[in-house]
């Protein structure tokens, strides 16, 4: 979820997750911080759901081999002027985005929401988190990338920040006060895949930091 600390607002992904043989139900819930009153749109829309029959593999390892896993919105980012929301499916690569001041008004009928809708442009990459930063960069995690990319709204360009072998399932991405990122690897796609895990390797379950870049933050700290 990411919260607009500026209009009261909360923004959460519901992924709707099922197997090969169970439909799934996507969406986003807007939560209103001030009425505490919540409204779930864009139900089953194409940007929420899985993309039909995708599969992936990291490393040469299919996920979930035996029963593809289907997952929908899952990654959730708030520009840093809170104006767009920024989405996308595991089960999928394409990034997508809509104004959020639709989203905040819960009197806008549910069509047009789901008209508003824009395809952003495919990360290449499948992906489990998001963060973006105070600068209007939407940090990725790349799950076939093995790492972190990032998207530059006013470039419209999707560009890797940094991949290893090591990173097997990134998973989170938090932005600390000093520049730097933080994420981590787990690994999510062996333990449930009947892979054969070596638990003595060092790397199996790590926290990893990465220097962005000097006044680098959260969207949380952009300037008003």
């Amino acid at each position: 979820m990411v919260v607009d600390n500026k209009n009261g607002f909360v923004y959460i992904t519901d992924s709707g997750c099922g197997w090969s043989d169970y439909p799934i139900d996507g969406g986003i819930i807007v939560y209103n911080m001030r009425t505490r009153t919540l409204r779930r749109v864009l139900d089953r829309h194409f940007s929420t759901q899985d993309f039909p029959d995708f599969q992936f593999d990291i490393g040469n390892k299919p996920v979930f081999r035996n029963k593809p896993i289907r997952i929908g919105a899952d990654g959730i980012a708030l520009s840093a002027d809170r104006s767009t929301l920024y989405y996308c499916p595991v089960s999928g690569r394409n990034l997508y985005a809509i104004n959020t001041s639709l989203l905040r008004n819960f009197n806008m009928p549910p069509e047009e929401i789901k008209q508003a809708v824009r395809a952003v442009g495919s990360k290449r990459t499948t992906t489990d988190g998001m963060h973006a930063d105070n600068k209007g960069n939407v940090f990725y995690t790349m799950l076939e990338g093995k790492g972190v990319g990032f998207h530059r709204p006013f470039e419209n360009t999707f560009r890797d920040f940094i991949s290893d072998d090591r990173m097997l399932w990134v998973d989170g991405v938090a932005f600390d006060q000093q520049g730097s990122i933080y994420f981590n690897n787990n690994r999510l796609h062996e333990m449930f895949g009947d892979y054969e895990i070596d638990w003595t390797y060092p790397y199996n379950l790590i926290i990893w930091k990465a220097f962005v870049g000097h006044g680098v933050k959260s969207y949380l700290y952009a300037d008003s």
